[in-house]
């Protein structure tokens, strides 16, 4: 459905319409991975063929873990701006499948989250080909896959206006335990060939024209108290100085009726002139933004889809704006088959929900018994910490009562130093006082043995001239008594 839809762009004046490339990756040639999450299984088979080929097969076995689920995915690498839809052949009549996108917004070649599709619809075991995100459109799930996904549920061009720049590392087809529980778990998911219709995105116009929601699902009521009607809204991405807007809508006309319009965007234009389907705005509009909601009465239980055709987006000067559009596609039921639907739909959520419960009980087990084993631990550390401080406290005082015992005998010797640096310089000025006295009396000394010397060396003349005139005296008197007599005869 969403290759016809992309492919039934308009043709206006300067309008550049987006070169489609459509490829298929088919066999066991085509690089294709397999990926077994717990008790999922997925290989190659030849048990159901098609064109002559083997095939992928996906199987949840009875009694599986509920986290379980199976994957077939291809190699890509190309820019999610330029990745219009991709479809498969695949067989089944209850284990309904999702779409996969592998996506890497960092530029690192590693896949950072993954956009996820709703379920098929229950099959009837012929092949058929197969889109995702026409139900609901896509949301982005962590990646490992952890069953755990995100709220939003929006188109493709959402997430390529988000991610504008993220590349598509991979596709897969995805069998997951609630896709098959209860009817298809034991049951075969055969998958085929890859169908990828992308675009060149050197020729792309990033401005895009959608209905939304893309898929509609509502019971049929006829009757004089009620009636069946849906409502589409009109959503413009990525525009710039839009002042005016044409559109058409293609539908069956024996399950549809047009109802009406009404303007969703009036405050930011500031009114229109003209009709919900063909209008000028007194204001040009750059953005994104909801533009108007139509109202479609049901005549009769049916499919099919809207599409949007010779839509036109004009700016102030009249010049057409080049863009793109995606329709949407009404499933209008009985009350029963819708009431079912709903209930297979609230029954799977509640399955996810009970999933997640057991996750999150799980996960707060392990963290109650963490929590326990670490208050036990802490008990202990506050017990040793309690210790160690009355230990610590006691020492502290005797650390306290010698510290004081210290600083006493300390301040004891400062005073002591103190009184002995004072007789220091008593001792030091007598010693500078003595000094004085000792160079005053070794002076002194000097003086009076120099004249002790003179002294000394007068009385050795005195004694030496003594006893030379002795000598001289005694010589005299004996030559004078030899003269007087003889002495000897």
């Amino acid at each position: 459905m969403l290759n016809q839809k992309a492919l039934k762009t308009s043709l206006h004046f300067l309008f550049i319409l987006s070169l489609v490339i459509c490829f298929n990756i088919s066999g066991v040639q085509a690089n294709l991975q397999f990926e077994e999450i717990y008790d999922g299984t997925a290989e190659w088979t030849s048990e159901k063929m098609h064109n002559g080929e083997s095939v992928a097969k996906l199987l949840i076995p009875e009694g599986a873990n509920v986290r379980s689920g199976a994957i077939v995915r291809t190699s890509l690498n190309i820019p999610l701006n330029t990745l219009e839809s991709f479809s498969n052949y695949i067989s089944y009549f209850s284990a309904r499948p999702r779409f996969l996108i592998y996506l890497d917004t960092t530029g690192n070649d590693e896949v950072d989250f993954v956009l996820m599709s709703d379920y098929q619809d229950f099959g009837d075991g012929e092949w058929t080909l197969a889109t995702g995100g026409l139900r609901w459109g896509w949301t982005s799930v962590d990646y490992p896959l952890t069953g755990s996904y995100g709220d939003p549920w929006n188109p493709l061009i959402y997430w390529k206006n988000t991610f504008a720049s993220a590349q598509v590392l991979s596709l897969g087809v995805y069998l997951e335990y609630w896709g098959t529980h209860p009817e298809g778990i034991g049951e075969p998911l055969y998958v085929s060939n890859f169908n990828v219709t992308r675009t060149d995105s050197g020729s792309s116009s990033n401005t895009y024209l959608s209905l939304e929601p893309s898929l509609i699902e509502s019971p049929f009521l006829d009757g004089e108290s009620a009636n069946t009607f849906v409502e589409v809204t009109l959503k413009v991405y990525d525009v710039s100085d839009l002042k005016q807007h044409h559109v058409e809508f293609n539908y069956d006309g024996e399950i549809l009726d047009y109802f009406g319009g009404e303007m969703v965007f009036r405050l930011l234009v500031g009114g229109s002139t003209g009709s919900p389907l063909g209008a000028i705005y007194p204001k040009t509009f750059t953005g994104t933004t909801t533009m108007y909601r139509y109202v479609f009465k049901v005549l009769k239980p049916g499919f099919t889809s809207i599409d949007l055709i010779n839509t036109q987006l004009k700016d102030d000067l009249g010049i057409e704006i080049p863009h793109s559009v995606s329709g949407c596609s009404v499933h209008i039921m009985e009350y029963g088959e819708w009431a079912d639907q709903q209930y297979s739909d609230l029954e799977t959520s509640y399955n996810l929900l009970q999933s997640s419960y057991a996750d999150l009980l799980s996960d707060y087990q392990y963290l109650d018994s963490t929590y326990t084993s670490l208050q036990s631990k802490y008990t202990d550390l506050q017990l040793s910490h309690n210790e160690l401080e009355a230990h610590a406290s006691e020492q502290y005082m005797i650390l306290e009562a010698s510290y004081n015992e210290l600083n006493l005998n300390f301040e004891n010797l400062a005073t002591t130093h103190s009184e002995l640096l004072e007789e220091h310089q008593e001792l030091e000025e007598s010693l500078v006082q003595l000094q004085s006295e000792f160079d005053f009396l070794s002076n002194d000394y000097i003086e009076k043995n120099q004249a002790n010397l003179e002294i000394e060396r007068e009385l050795e003349n005195t004694r030496s001239l003594f006893l030379l005139s002795t000598t001289l005296a005694v010589f005299f008197f004996i030559i004078i008594l030899s003269k007087r007599r003889p002495i000897f005869t």
